[in-house]
């Protein structure tokens, strides 16, 4: 009966992953009424008001805590061991992560433009206090969703699976997650798979989710900064305004860039790059880390 439910270290990788899924819907159910009371009218708000970004901050802690709290009582593991420890050049890792979502953006647009599927039109009516409202809002959304997604259930999804397991179960639920999007076509549904597993291949290669967080962050600054809808979401206008056209395929429709055949490419070179590159490596730090807690014992990665 023991082997049920523990293996030789510890409570096995699925009960965990359960135990976290269930806090974080005690949570939601136990701050749900405080939310209301802040924030009137929020439950029939449209997806992209700005108070349903913002909300990602006030979950963040909470989630952390969540993280912390399984990670040192059920795990028997260091807190720098879900990705976050602030070891010598996690700030490289940020920067390496915001600049090639800032490339992925670029690559885009000169596609876009060169195609005439992007047209720029001029400059966008958002406010300086406005844009700060969504980089912020951003921010907290990117490290909200990867330490949800990449953070401990994924670590133990490796653990009970393997590396490449893991990484194909975590794209279709990071798929699935953005399914209620407005907006949504097929090519969007597999580009956000895509996403999912270039940004879970971004912890895998480094141990980390600083890399994964920067790129998470950048490559939605990237679609603010032009007035594009951000997963069918459209936010207030960003400083430059442009228009997508043509054929759905190519301009992604009302589900904006990651909707489209262009991004398609771009996420596929993203994930060969990190997948390829000599230069993305973890840190010693944190390679003892995941040797230590987080390696699968079934699957090598």
């Amino acid at each position: 009966m023991r082997e049920i439910f523990f293996n030789e270290r510890r409570l096995r990788a699925g009960w965990r992953i359960l135990l976290f899924l269930s806090l974080c819907y005690l949570l939601l159910l136990l701050l749900s009424p405080l939310l209301l009371a802040l924030f009137p009218g929020l439950e029939t708000a449209d997806p992209a008001d700005l108070r349903n970004l913002l909300l990602d901050g006030f979950f963040l802690l909470p989630l952390l805590l969540i993280s912390w709290l399984l990670a040192r009582y059920i795990d028997h593991r260091p807190f720098a061991s879900l990705g976050l420890g602030l070891t010598p050049s996690w700030e490289k890792e940020l920067f390496l992560g915001f600049s090639l979502g800032i490339a992925m953006g670029a690559t885009f647009l000169s596609i876009g433009l060169l195609s005439g599927v992007v047209r720029l039109v001029g400059r966008g009516e958002a406010t300086w206090r406005d844009l700060a409202i969504l980089i912020l809002g951003f921010l907290l959304a990117a490290g909200f969703e990867e330490i949800l997604f990449h953070g401990y259930p994924f670590q133990a999804l490796i653990e009970g699976i393997g590396v490449y397991p893991a990484l194909f179960v975590i794209s279709i639920v990071f798929s699935l997650f953005h399914h209620l999007n407005p907006y949504l076509n097929l090519i969007g549904s597999i580009n956000i798979g895509l996403a999912g597993l270039l940004l879970a291949l971004g912890y895998v290669r480094t141990r980390a989710l600083w890399l994964p967080i920067g790129l998470h962050f950048s490559w939605n600054l990237f679609q603010i900064l032009f007035s594009f809808p951000v997963s069918g979401l459209r936010f207030l206008d960003g400083p430059f305004q442009a228009d997508l056209q043509g054929p759905e395929l190519l301009s992604g429709g009302g589900f904006g860039p990651e909707g489209s055949l262009i991004a398609t490419a771009v996420f596929a070179g993203a994930i060969a790059f990190l997948a390829l590159s000599p230069w993305v490596r973890p840190r010693p730090a944190m390679e003892r880390l995941w040797k230590e807690y987080i390696r699968s014992t079934s699957l090598r990665g």
